[in-house]
């Protein structure tokens, strides 16, 4: 039985069922155990954590991690991640806070439960809350109904002390409108740019680059490598091995109505006269006059396309304004409310927006349907083909392991099978150097798992099940002098040239801040001054860009301090920069922003206010964790 889960645990199979226990527990948590039968991982003030708990938590932040990166995940990543101690503190955590909760009296009655399990949508029909579906979701993701509701209220709980903890944070007008202040607060910069480039007589010897080379040797390292033969077994080949009967279309049909059920949609098309929140009231009175006049040509015939392609100042205008079909919730409110309160070949009165006045003609209207068994069968029959074919994939997949494991080679598995075996070339783990695959680096991954020689699980793959074999592995290794020796010398090169930018360019700051005009210095060096327009906190840096050094030093510069304490580096140059201008934030800006801003900064002092909560129960609790258990 361990041999079979060991081979099968690659399968979509395994990760299936592995799958739908892991949704259930990152949504509720994990279950309750009989702790006297287990190990202990953790106490916390005599409390318990057994260690399924654990490997559950960190079962399901694994997974969770793994959809997230998907073949992008490597053992560096999970590594810097540390998933262990992150599963380890969210049961500590849980257990404080279950703990405090209980310390204050708090509590989750028995209607309150009931209440909350009600409302989940798994367990309800078309009439409501159904009990023999309730017993049958949990029964399916192996919980019983007092584990579950055991969890749930204990999830109920630290919610009522988060409550408590958050609600009574307020955030003042005052701390609103120095955020607002701050935030878009504004400078402009003049600068002189320093490019390496015009050192151009400089050279290097050759034991300027022996020495650069002893300096920088870890840059050169390379990446280690696998060479790798594999097996592909794709769905596509195995169609023609399987059959669908019109009774399982049926059944499919009937069984997924949600599939062909189609929304209310419309296909409309629409002329844009933009406007800002900024915009005084005359400018947008005349915006609205532009729209009244477009519609007033289109009602009197004039092609709405070619309308759309002289007035819209949207997107679309290219397109004639032709949006496509969408529905009701794919647009701003405004804008859906009349698209979908008109008639196919209807113009619309101008309607305001967000983005401006719309003028909105409908081409089509697609009333709310389910489309008929008659009209999909096809498409259902192609679905479950797919599926069978899918499964078929596998099961040829697992016998030609069974074959390999058997032989000890992936060839002689291939040979008995007359299955193409191929090989790659070598390929580090991003798989970029892989081709023909869908996820290289999934396929990389996989491989670099492996030892020399040793055979895959199958692999599930989105294009199909692999076994992969490594044949070759390179280990990381840093070449030669002599054989990157061109590359050395041109980084050597680069390096002088930037090392000579930088001193001229501190130089210049020296001078300055001395009193010299940047002008006069800029001028000496048959430089010129440039000028910055206008940027704030979070925004590029026109004619620089995203400098995130330069910004953060330009908002602490003021007139009476325009000078920086150095230069900077940036886009391979080097830069002097002084304070050129700085620009309040708007005050009209600020009625309309304030509530977003005081939600945002509400949310965030809630989180603080809860963190501390933590570190201060993690503080004052006694926490007792049994390394031993976690170490692998």
């Amino acid at each position: 039985m361990l041999d079979l889960m060991r081979k099968k645990a690659g399968s979509w199979m395994i990760k299936f069922i592995l799958g739908a226990i892991i949704v259930v527990f990152a949504f509720w948590g994990v279950g309750t155990y009989n702790t006297s039968r287990l190990v202990t991982v953790a106490t916390v003030d005599d409390e318990v954590i057994p260690y399924e708990a654990y490997r559950e938590t960190y079962g399901r932040l694994m997974e969770d991690v793994r959809q997230r990166f998907g073949g992008e995940l490597d053992e560096n990543m999970l590594k810097a991640m540390d998933l262990k101690q992150l599963a380890l503190d969210q049961l500590i955590n849980d257990q404080l806070l279950i703990n405090e909760a209980r310390r204050l009296g708090l509590a989750v009655t028995d209607e309150e439960l009931a209440r909350a399990i009600s409302a989940v949508g798994a367990f309800q029909n078309e009439n409501g809350f159904d009990p023999n579906r309730y017993r049958r979701v949990l029964s399916a993701n192996r919980m019983t109904p007092e584990n579950f509701e055991f969890n749930q209220r204990q999830a109920m709980l630290i919610g009522k002390l988060r409550a408590l903890v958050t609600e009574p944070v307020k955030v003042p007008e005052v701390e609103t409108r120095q955020w607002y202040d701050f935030a878009n607060a504004k400078v402009a910069l003049a600068y002189v740019r320093l490019d390496p480039q015009q050192f151009s007589e400089v050279a290097v010897s050759d034991e300027d680059v022996q020495r650069y080379y002893e300096a920088h040797k870890e840059d050169y390292r390379t990446e280690p490598m696998r060479r790798a033969r594999y097996l592909a077994f794709r769905p596509e080949r195995f169609q023609d091995q399987v059959a669908v009967s019109d009774d399982e279309v049926a059944e499919f049909y009937a069984s997924n109505p949600d599939m062909f059920h189609q929304e209310e949609s419309v296909d409309a098309s629409h002329v844009l006269i933009r406007t800002a929140e900024s915009d005084s009231e005359e400018a947008v009175e005349a915006a609205r006059q532009r729209a009244v006049e477009v519609t007033r040509k289109a009602r009197e015939g004039a092609d709405f396309a070619e309308l759309a392609r002289e007035f819209s100042e949207g997107p679309t205008a290219a397109k004639g304004g032709a949006l496509g079909r969408f529905g009701r919730n794919q647009m701003v409110k405004p804008f859906a409310d009349q698209a979908f309160s008109m008639k196919a070949g209807e113009i619309s009165d101008p309607v305001k927006t967000e983005f401006g006045w719309h003028v909105i003609r409908v081409n089509e209207v697609h009333p709310e349907m389910t489309r008929p068994l008659e009209a999909v069968q096809e498409e259902i029959r192609a679905q479950i083909v797919e599926r069978k074919a899918r499964l078929v994939a596998f099961d040829a997949a697992d016998s030609a392991w069974d074959a390999a494991y058997d032989e000890g080679s992936l060839a002689a598995a291939a040979e008995a099978r007359n299955l193409a075996l191929v090989e790659t070339e070598l390929f580090t783990r991003s798989g970029q150097e892989v081709a023909g695959i869908q996820e290289p680096r999934k396929f990389a991954a996989a491989a670099f798992e492996l030892g020399d020689g040793e055979i895959s699980d199958v692999q599930e793959m989105s294009d199909g099940y692999y076994l992969l074999e490594v044949i070759a592995a390179q280990p990381a290794r840093v070449p030669e002098l002599a054989d990157i020796a061109q590359a050395v010398r041109a980084d050597a090169l680069a390096s002088k040239r930037s090392d000579l930018a930088r001193q001229a360019a501190e130089e210049m700051l020296q001078a300055a801040r001395q009193g010299e005009t940047l002008e006069q210095l800029a001028q000496a060096k048959g430089l010129k001054v440039e000028k910055t327009d206008f940027f704030g906190r979070q925004e590029p840096i026109p004619a620089i860009g995203g400098a995130r050094q330069i910004s953060e030093a330009a908002f602490g510069l003021s007139e009476t301090a325009p000078w920086p304490e150095k230069v900077f580096s940036a886009n391979q140059s080097w830069y002097v920069v002084r304070l050129a201008g700085r620009r309040a934030a708007d005050e009209a800006g600020f009625d309309e922003q304030k509530e977003r801003i005081a939600q945002q900064l509400r949310q965030q002092q809630q989180a603080e206010a809860f963190e501390a909560l933590l570190a201060q129960l993690r503080t004052q609790s006694k926490i007792e964790i049994n390394r031993e258990v976690l170490e692998p």
